[in-house]
């Protein structure tokens, strides 16, 4: 598939996500990511990942870095640690700072039908937010399929729940959060350089109220050394 027909699908998405929320309870945005990747020998991979959300009723909420180093154990698990700064707005003006700390346990090649491929992540996150006392202790299992298409396109399809293990005033809702089901076409730009274009469900529990579904356009641009 061209680039440009990439570019006019990531306008029908934009254009859906910039819809008219069905309720007071609905939300569409727009996340737009950059992932830089670095191999570092044979087991040790750096990568950063810069991402920026809009919102139709919040404007420019947040602009969060990730930086993680991973270490592969062995052709199918690896390991990670990580470090998270989340800048918090209310329509282009800053609220907040949230630190995060990061652990991962991956396994790739969990399971292969035909040419998919299933791998899976549990994520630990500790966070801490400026002004707000306490540590928010929160895990975040993950789960992958990648199917590989003609004209060198993949489709990824993916499901990440937010548990949240404690409540501090920041992270009020005990147990089950949210969730995020997402799908994304990926498509090689060059050797390094790679588009992706998606949209995300993301689902929020309001225990004792109604429940939160925002649509999210999505667009990444990732690049591998």
């Amino acid at each position: 598939m061209p680039p440009m027909r990439l570019l006019s699908m990531l306008a029908m998405f934009t254009a859906l996500a910039g819809a008219e929320p069905a309720s007071a309870k609905s939300d569409a945005q727009y996340w737009q990511s950059l992932q830089l990747r670095w191999k570092v020998g044979n087991r040790v991979v750096l990568t950063n990942d810069t991402v920026m959300r809009t919102s139709d009723s919040r404007g420019r909420y947040q602009i969060a870095n990730h930086l993680m180093a991973a270490y592969k154990l062995d052709k199918h698990w690896s390991v990670a640690l990580g470090y998270t700064a989340d800048l918090q707005y209310n329509h282009s003006s800053y609220t907040t700072m949230e630190n995060r700390f990061r652990q991962d346990v991956a396994y790739d090649g969990l399971l292969t039908i035909g040419k998919a491929k299933i791998s899976a992540r549990l994520r630990l996150e500790e966070r801490w937010r400026d002004g707000f006392a306490g540590t928010g202790w929160r895990l975040r299992p993950y789960v992958k399929i990648a199917i590989p298409l003609p004209s060198k396109l993949a489709l990824n399809l993916s499901h990440e729940s937010f548990v949240d293990l404690n409540t501090p005033r920041f992270q009020k809702v005990p147990g089950l959060e949210r969730m995020r089901n997402a799908m994304m076409l990926e498509r090689p730009i060059n050797r390094h350089f790679s588009l992706g274009l998606g949209y995300v469900e993301q689902h929020g529990f309001v225990p004792g109220g109604e429940d939160t579904d925002d649509h999210v356009a999505t667009m990444q641009i990732s690049a591998s050394f």
